[in-house]
């Protein structure tokens, strides 16, 4: 009689790692898609599952790929006014959704995502040095950043 050598095959857990949103869940444009959001994450919790929840701040390469029409507008114009904005990079939340699927300590937390927050005017600054060029911020009104919206895409 040989011996056999006994496999361990880890158990599988189920386990929601979900992808949410930063946002005020009232008095913003934004509102029903942060309530959607807070409403799955109660679905989350309640699921009976293993859980971790990312609310991912603004994404960050858009403004950085829009740089070249940064440079020929003289710079940065939406209706943000000196609200602040946490900036994040795709390969930041890749490694922090990496963590939550591969370490236990994750399972029940909720995780704001994001840089430290900063203005437009901050935002100008940023990446006026980091392009080498001069922006500057302009704020703008509601009605007037959503006209230059329609303008532009259509």
């Amino acid at each position: 009689m040989g011996l056999h050598p006994q496999i361990h095959t880890p158990i599988l857990q189920r386990q929601i790692v979900y992808t949410s949103v930063q946002g005020a869940e009232e008095d913003t444009v934004f509102s029903p898609v942060i309530q959607s959001n807070r409403q799955t994450e109660e679905d989350v919790r309640n699921s009976g599952m293993n859980w971790a929840i990312g609310r991912n701040g603004i994404y960050i390469e858009p403004d950085i790929e829009y740089i070249e029409t940064y440079k020929k507008l003289g710079g940065i114009s939406n209706c943000a006014g000196d609200g602040k904005c946490g900036y994040t990079m795709r390969p930041e939340l890749a490694y922090a959704y990496a963590r939550m699927l591969t370490e236990e300590k994750h399972n029940g937390q909720t995780y704001n995502l994001h840089g430290e927050a900063m203005t437009q005017y901050q935002l100008a600054e940023y990446m006026s040095s980091a392009f080498g060029t001069n922006l500057t911020y302009t704020p703008m009104t509601v009605e007037e950043y959503r006209q230059d919206r329609i303008t532009e895409l259509t």
